[in-house]
C-alpha cells in the first residue's frame, strides 16, 4: 500500500500494518508490526507454533509507530513529561553509552530510562523500558527522530537494548527501503 507521512511517500506491504489506515494516502501515523532483528512480518510465519515461539518464548515481536516529528513534542519534552509522573528517580551509571535512570511509581520500580544526548545536550534517543510488576516481559520503547519522522520502536529489553544503535539503524533502513519518489 502506498502511503504518505510527513512528506515521505512509502510503498509498504499491507502485511506489516497493525492498524487500520485512514482512507487515502496521507496518514497522521502508522503502526507496523515486525519481528526483530530481521524486520520480517508475522504474516510470513509458517504456523501458530512459529508465531508463539517468536512472540511468547523469544519475545522478538515488536511494533514501530511512525509519526511526523513536527506534530509531536520534542524528545526533551517527552522525557520531562514522563519524569513528572514519577514519585522518585535514581540516576544510574552510564549503560551502553547512554545516561541511565530508574523511575518509581510509589515505592515500586516502574521503568528504566536511557538517554543519548547530542552535542547541544538535547535528547537524540529516548529509551523507556518498563520493568516493574506490570511488565509481562521487560520491553523498551525507543524514540528518535530521523528526517521528518518520529520513530517509536518497541523491542525486548534483554535481547536488544545492548545493541540499541543497531536497532535504531535497522528501523531507519527498514522504512527507507519502502521510500518511493513523489508523483
Amino acid at each position: 500500500r502506498t502511503v504518505e507521512i510527513a512528506g515521505l511517500r512509502l510503498e509498504i506491504p499491507k502485511m506489516y500494518f497493525d492498524t487500520r489506515l485512514k482512507p487515502g494516502e496521507k496518514q497522521d501515523s502508522m503502526l507496523l508490526e515486525v519481528i526483530w532483528p530481521e524486520m520480517r512480518s508475522t504474516h510470513e510465519l509458517k504456523d501458530k507454533r512459529e508465531y508463539d515461539r517468536i512472540w511468547r518464548e523469544e519475545h522478538r515481536g515488536g511494533w514501530m509507530l511512525l509519526e511526523p516529528a513536527a506534530i509531536r513534542p520534542s524528545l526533551d519534552t517527552m522525557v520531562a513529561n514522563m519524569d513528572h509522573g514519577l514519585t522518585k528517580k535514581e540516576v544510574m551509571n552510564s549503560v551502553y553509552g547512554l545516561d541511565a535512570s530508574v523511575g518509581y511509581h510509589g515505592s515500586q520500580v516502574y521503568a528504566e530510562t536511557y538517554l543519548k544526548k547530542g552535542t547541544n545536550q538535547q535528547v537524540t534517543d529516548y529509551i523507556h523500558c518498563v520493568i516493574g510488576k506490570s511488565a509481562v516481559f521487560p520491553s523498551c520503547h525507543h524514540r528518535f527522530i530521523d528526517g521528518p519522522l518520529l520513530y517509536d520502536v518497541n523491542y525486548n529489553k534483554a535481547a536488544f537494548l545492548h545493541d540499541w544503535k543497531a536497532q535504531r539503524q535497522r528501523a531507519i533502513d527498514f522504512i527507507r527501503s519502502f521510500e518511493v519518489q513523489p508523483k
